[in-house]
């Protein structure tokens, strides 16, 4: 009986903790992105931030994350895109929110060119008006 109790835990675990690091598998460390750049982070606080945990092989390489963003964290999908006076005009949409306070799941995007030498990225609530 134990041994079967030992055998379903094995498996459960297993299986639960494979679908959480398939989401983290990445080809190489240098395609980990940095969920975590505050000082200190701790595997505990990376996972609040549904972020992956992993020590980077070899130890040597110091500019390599812990923590980091998993391959289907949560972003932005282009949802229109359209010429205006000024350069173009995106919505970008997010399906879900993250950790992050006060996320915004739907933006416009205003690229502007405002001479050949200077370009401007304007990004604001699509449906909050914060200035008038």
């Amino acid at each position: 009986m134990v041994h079967s109790l030992l055998v379903i835990s094995f498996v459960v675990f297993h299986f639960t903790s494979g679908l959480h690091a398939q989401q983290c598998e990445q080809t190489s460390d240098a395609a980990r992105f940095d969920c975590h750049p505050e000082d200190n982070p701790t595997e505990s606080t990376c996972e609040a931030r549904k972020c992956c945990w992993r020590t980077p092989i070899p130890l040597t390489n110091a500019t390599v994350p812990y923590c980091y963003f998993p391959s289907d964290f949560p972003t932005y999908e282009v949802k229109s895109k359209e010429t205006t006076d000024f350069g173009q005009q995106l919505r970008i949409v997010k399906s879900q929110t993250t950790y992050m306070p006060h996320d915004i799941l739907d933006l416009t995007v205003d690229l502007i060119y405002e001479t050949q030498q200077r370009f401007r990225i304007r990004i604001y609530d699509s449906a909050y008006q914060r200035y008038m």
